[in-house]
């Protein structure tokens, strides 16, 4: 058996990756913020909460902006835009995590069904068998949220 030879993701693939990990940071500078706020409001440091909210108010809009350019980004982008909209066919599945699936999965198309790549995202119920026991475990244990992409994908 000899394997295909690797071949580096696009630079359209590359950039949304760019644009996704800097979404995820700025969220979780957010997310940080917001804890910093709940402490200081706590301690009645309102000079601090007013610095913070300045903050945090930059941060939504940032947010915003960034959203809109890994749209835009999409939508510019044939490949990308033909997958997103395989996955926005999934109920529930918004246009961030798209993105993130995108940015994760790479290439859906490499996958032979939608049954493939639910299994290597990690939405489907997987079974250990040995011998006669037959286990179902959670998913929260399975390959996709024990790497980067979960995190991504359900933030």
């Amino acid at each position: 058996m000899h394997p295909s030879f690797w071949t580096p993701p696009p630079v359209a693939w590359r950039e949304l990756r760019g644009w996704v990990d800097r979404l995820q940071a700025l969220k979780e500078m957010h997310q940080q913020e917001c804890n910093r706020m709940e402490a200081h409001l706590a301690s009645g440091q309102t000079r601090l909460v007013q610095d913070i909210q300045i903050h945090l108010d930059w941060l939504n809009k940032q947010i915003k902006e960034l959203e809109c350019r890994i749209n835009d980004h999409i939508d510019r982008h044939p490949d990308l835009k033909r997958d997103a909209e395989l996955l926005r066919s999934i109920p529930g599945i918004g246009d961030i995590t798209i993105a993130k699936v995108l940015v994760y999965a790479g290439d859906v198309r490499r996958f032979t069904n939608a049954k493939a790549l639910a299994a290597f995202i990690g939405v489907t119920p997987r079974q250990c068998v040995s011998g006669s026991s037959v286990q179902r475990q959670n998913d929260d244990e399975s390959n996709w949220t024990q790497r980067a992409a979960p995190r991504a994908v359900y933030a």
